[in-house]
């Protein structure tokens, strides 16, 4: 399986081509892309035996093919776009965004509507920061009331 994965490379690189893990899958004999990713997943199906060693060889041959995509990616070669689909439909890349906070605190706006029958008795500490405010709303705003401090939900 090595020489026909060697050879797939030598002829994508002569004629400028970058490779595709489709390429890899039809210069190995299989019909489809989906089913050189099944063999290498260990299920069955135009093959009735796989073998760990052509899985580990498949595996290595797609991560050159991701290797080569990145540093055109890095570079600047072709198509940005084009690349990051690759990247992620076919070697597992997903966008991920960090985000850092140094805030020690949650403020809380509590609004309660409805009559004074209907809501919930208030602990001290929330009554004293009460803050009657006057809203527009199909209810009636009995108050609005502003918490500073960590937020922590009791159940």
């Amino acid at each position: 399986m090595q020489p026909v994965i060697d050879e797939y490379f030598d002829r994508c690189k002569a004629a400028k081509e970058p490779p595709t893990v489709t390429g890899l899958a039809l210069a190995l004999g299989f019909s489809t892309r989906q089913a050189l990713l099944n063999y290498e997943n260990g299920e069955r199906g135009e093959t009735e035996q796989v073998q760990a060693d052509f899985v580990d060889t498949i595996k290595k041959a797609k991560s050159r093919i991701e290797e080569i995509i990145e540093r055109d990616l890095i570079v600047g070669a072709g198509n940005p776009v084009g690349k990051i689909f690759h990247l992620k439909n076919n070697c597992g890349w997903i966008d991920k965004q960090e985000i850092e906070s140094n805030n020690t605190g949650v403020t809380v706006n509590i609004a309660a509507f409805g009559t004074p029958e209907g809501v919930p008795q208030m602990t001290p500490q929330i009554a004293a920061q009460a803050q009657p405010v006057d809203t527009v709303s199909s209810g009636q705003c009995i108050e609005t009331i502003k918490v500073q401090g960590v937020y922590e939900e009791e159940r």
